[in-house]
């Protein structure tokens, strides 16, 4: 905060792109290991990401190891989901 502005006229600073990538990896990553969702289709649903972006991230986390694919969930009617969890040793 710069000296001499008062709180309620601050500037914020924008997030940069990398800010913003690391703060949705992040999140994505809590609601797994939360257990708040299970599959990309939940995690997109419960976050507010939209799915290519939860997919693109899982991707990440799936390369990093940090998360796994543990089988299909139940079908909705659709192509069931793929349901993930936790690396706990990660």
């Amino acid at each position: 905060m710069s000296a001499g502005v008062p709180p309620s006229k601050a500037v914020l600073k924008k997030a940069t792109v990398q800010q913003l990538k690391e703060h949705n990896q992040q999140l994505v990553l809590k609601t797994i290991h939360t257990g708040q969702a299970d599959s990309r289709a939940a995690i997109a649903d419960e976050t507010g990401l939209t799915r290519p972006t939860v997919s693109q991230i899982v991707g990440e986390l799936l390369e990093a190891e940090l998360v796994q694919e543990e089988g299909l969930g139940e079908s909705r009617g659709a192509k069931p989901p793929t349901l993930l969890s936790f690396v706990e040793d990660a």
